[in-house]
């Protein structure tokens, strides 16, 4: 999955003959477009916010290494963590019975070092049941949003 900026001959045949699924829309100078699947690329986002949050919370500017492995090792480390931290943010929300989205993956990251620190005194204490009986002071649950303040039009003069 690429922007358009990708769309070459070159690159199409490499991903076609690694097995990938290519979702590069073609770009809008080629005389004979090429195909492809514009409602898969619709979602490009949500792996772009993934690796997004992963890196902020992580502190990464950039993946480190110049070795194909490090960087592949660094992928699978930052989905892994991702992945993790979806499940534990729904365990929560669950456990809040709320939705998932009113629960802030960010501070339930920020709040594993309270966990920890509570499980060094009691061993066998759930990290979830924790989570969600301190969810207040943890900053969990996010705050709703104000509505957008309303401009008051100036009234039109009829003359």
């Amino acid at each position: 999955m690429a922007d358009r900026g990708y769309d070459s001959d070159a690159i199409v045949e490499q991903a076609t003959n690694q097995g990938m699924q290519v979702v590069i829309p073609p770009r809008k100078n080629r005389k004979i477009p090429r195909a492809y699947e514009a409602a898969l690329y619709r979602h490009r986002h949500l792996v772009e916010d993934a690796f997004a949050i992963a890196k902020r919370l992580l502190g990464l500017a950039y993946f480190y290494g110049g070795a194909q492995n490090a960087v592949e090792l660094q992928l699978w480390a930052t989905w892994i963590l991702y992945a993790v931290l979806v499940d534990l943010t729904d365990a929560v929300a669950e456990a809040l019975r709320r939705p998932f989205a009113e629960i802030s993956m960010e501070m339930v990251y920020r709040s594993l070092y309270f966990v920890v620190a509570a499980q060094h005194q009691d061993p066998t204490l759930d990290p979830v049941r924790y989570l969600a009986e301190q969810a207040k002071p943890l900053g969990l649950i996010k705050r709703p949003r104000k509505p957008p303040k309303q401009k008051a039009q100036a009234p039109l003069d009829s003359a």
